[in-house]
């Protein structure tokens, strides 16, 4: 038994006969985390109170492994107000926009979804609450 054990290394080593696609890399088919662009709302942070109908801003880092910033789709929500932006302004990985007539009184669901280009999406959320 113990000299088949290396033969069962063949396959994770590769076998150097074994044909090769060299301009293409193997396809993964599973998609998982590292896919998704990172996205970590800075402002405002979850638990703020903001004066109703004053003007806000909100700020982001964000970053994807595939793509750079500028060509990734911002949508910024609230789960009160809805929709609040999908333009957003870039530095480097940081990501703003401004509300000029500020949001609505209540407890708001702040969330920032960041989409790439393959499709793949990564989002943070906060709570605020207007009064």
């Amino acid at each position: 038994m113990s000299r088949l054990a290396p033969l069962l290394l063949l396959p994770l080593l590769g076998c150097p006969d074994q044909k090769m696609d060299s301009g293409t890399p193997p396809s993964d088919s599973q998609e998982g985390p590292a896919d998704e662009p990172s996205v970590d709302i800075t402002a405002p942070v979850s638990g703020t109170v903001v004066a109703a109908d004053t003007a806000l801003v909100f700020s982001a880092q964000v970053s994807d492994a595939q793509s750079p910033e500028s060509v990734l789709q911002y949508d910024w929500s609230s789960s009160l107000d809805g929709p609040l932006a999908t333009q957003t302004t870039l530095k480097s990985t940081a990501a703003w926009f401004s509300v000029p007539s500020g949001l609505s009184a209540g407890e708001h669901e702040l969330q920032l979804v960041v989409t790439d280009p393959d499709g793949d999406a990564g989002s943070d959320s906060v709570t605020v609450t207007a009064e």
